[in-house]
């Protein structure tokens, strides 16, 4: 991230999903924490904390007191590193649009592009060999904050204000890492996370209002960072405890009055669009993924090649993902689609599953699609009975000509 203040990273979401704003806010303490901070007050610099005209009128006696952050190494996956921040941008924006965090950050003259953030290096190595199977290649990069001291002078109030604002700082990032990991292995829901991250909020507003009031509501440029790092937090808490809205009449009644279903479509990055969600959940009653139930995103070539019976396989993680949150919200999904020549990939009618290899036999063809088409089907039906109510066999089956 460009060490440019934190009101300008990536990582103030005030509108993004409950599971999206933890993770997001994880990423700030880690990097913010760990880099701003360090790279605004300095290593083992003494400081002062206002100039004489701003000492306060009540506590104007002059102290100096040493003041540490504790240091620690996090583990993460890093998705690309750039020496130009429009590339790194960019491949960013496109794993997010599959659903992916994609922080980028300035390390030097470096841009890296992370997808997580993980406590030791073995957890890091699981989920990245996971994703080998995926074909996402990725490569661990520590991210190490050294320990952080610094000799602070002014008031006793303003010393006492900065020193607890950093000790809440500094536990900060384990307690949100540890409310991502819970919602990702199912130990705590969305509600809980969601009143743990409300009384975070609320906690920072208060640390930046004692903060500020120490130095009459201006805070020093080299304490700008913090008063920043607690208004998005406390911004982004208050954006994920925003009750839903409501709408009269919805959408899918009256069209249930016609007679019909009503829908739009889902995208993975859309799963952390909390306005998107209720917006979908509350007005329609279907919806569609845009390309995770076609082929080209199910079909897993790596598999296949190794199938014992010569029969493809699948990879259903992103649209189980998907199918899932439909399930859970009692949103109906068409599923789209099962054949279409736009999104089929080469290699599944070639021989051994090879691109460049000759196409395969009529024969050979027609048994992989029957086992294709069955295998989709049976697993969906089988693990949402019911979500997906009707499929999309074929599409543009009819040439131009």
């Amino acid at each position: 991230m460009p060490r440019k203040g934190l009101r300008t990273v990536t990582y103030k979401t005030p509108h993004t999903g409950r599971r999206a704003v933890l993770c997001l806010l994880l990423g700030a303490a880690i990097l913010g924490v760990s880099w701003q901070v360090q790279a605004r007050l300095g290593i083992a610099r003494p400081f002062s904390l206002s100039p004489d005209k701003t000492a306060q009128k009540q506590d104007t006696t002059r102290k100096s007191r040493e003041l540490s952050l504790s240091g620690h190494t996090l583990y993460a996956l890093q998705l690309g590193a750039f020496t130009q921040e429009s590339a790194a941008r960019q491949m960013a924006q496109q794993y997010s649009a599959r659903g992916a965090a994609g922080y980028v950050y300035r390390d030097g003259d470096t841009y890296r592009v992370l997808a997580a953030a993980y406590a030791t290096r073995a957890e890091a190595q699981a989920v990245q060999t996971r994703l080998n199977g995926q074909n996402i290649s990725t490569y661990i990069h520590p991210c190490v904050r050294e320990a952080l001291t610094m000799r602070a002078g002014g008031t006793g109030s303003q010393i006492d204000a900065l020193e607890e604002t950093l000790s809440y700082l500094d536990g900060l990032e384990s307690k949100l890492y540890t409310l991502s990991t819970g919602l990702d292995a199912q130990t705590v829901s969305a509600e809980d996370a969601r009143a743990a991250l409300l009384s975070e909020g609320v906690t920072c507003a208060a640390l930046g209002q004692r903060l500020s009031s120490a130095f009459d509501g201006a805070l020093p440029d080299s304490l700008t960072p913090l008063g920043g790092l607690l208004d998005d937090v406390s911004a982004g808490a208050e954006a994920s405890a925003r009750g839903p809205k409501t709408y009269d009449p919805l959408l899918k009644e009256l069209a249930a009055e016609a007679g019909f279903r009503i829908g739009i479509c889902l995208s993975p990055h859309q799963l952390s669009d909390k306005n998107y969600l209720e917006l979908l959940s509350t007005q329609f009653n279907t919806t569609t993924c845009t390309n995770e139930t076609k082929a080209y995103s199910l079909l897993y070539q790596l598999a296949s090649q190794s199938s014992e019976d010569g029969m493809p396989r699948m990879n259903y993680a992103q649209a189980d993902q998907m199918i899932s949150w439909a399930q859970a919200n009692g949103v109906g999904v068409r599923g789209h689609v099962l054949t279409w020549d736009a999104y089929m990939t080469d290699w599944f009618f070639r021989e051994d599953y090879a691109s460049g290899k000759p196409i395969a036999s009529r024969e050979v063809i027609l048994a992989r699609m029957e086992s294709y088409i069955t295998q989709v089907i049976t697993h969906f039906e089988e693990k949402f009975p019911g979500v997906i109510y009707c499929w999309d066999v074929v599409n543009e089956a009819m040439g131009e000509s």
